[in-house]
């Protein structure tokens, strides 16, 4: 096994169906066995592989993996990035608590918050503000969302 990134398979929805999609296809799989979704190994908007697993040569360990939120080649939304920032925009507009104003400020603050920069931090305070706003469910739907695509320094700024 030379060093360097293995392929990645995952579904629509971000359940990760393997990390090390390329080097053991005997674990990849058609469908999602939690959700029933179709799985990916590239990036459907340049068709780069979704790197996986960094391979070490001589080094074993024990190793986590995340879906990633953004192609490393193209810099485009996955398919389950995209789909959890929509769910928790709906989520948002059905509670009917934000004003118009409101509502597409938390819109653009979502997307800010799942990328590792400045702008994240303003967002998160806001976002933070806004939940508080919401009524509980709403407020518990839209962090069990989050938690999955926020990164992870925003994820400590919003629940500490």
């Amino acid at each position: 096994m030379r060093e360097g990134y293995d392929v990645a398979q995952i579904c629509m929805n971000g359940h990760v169906i393997a990390s090390t999609a390329g080097s053991s296809p005997e674990f990849r799989k058609s469908f999602c066995d939690k959700c029933g979704e179709t799985t990916i190994m590239a990036c459907p908007d340049c068709q780069s592989p979704i790197q996986g697993h960094y391979h070490c040569p001589g080094v074993i360990g024990f190793f986590d993996y995340d879906a990633p939120h953004y192609c490393q080649n193209c810099g485009k939304a996955f398919p389950w990035t995209t789909r959890a920032l929509e769910a928790a925009r709906q989520l948002a507009t059905d509670d009917d608590t934000l004003s118009a104003d409101e509502s597409e400020r938390f819109a653009k603050d979502l997307e800010e918050i799942t990328r590792e920069t400045p702008q994240a931090k303003a967002s998160a305070g806001r976002i933070k503000k806004m939940l508080g706003k919401m009524t509980a469910g709403t407020g518990a739907a839209i962090r069990d969302i989050l938690i999955d695509i926020a990164s992870e320094s925003v994820r400590k700024m919003i629940w500490p």
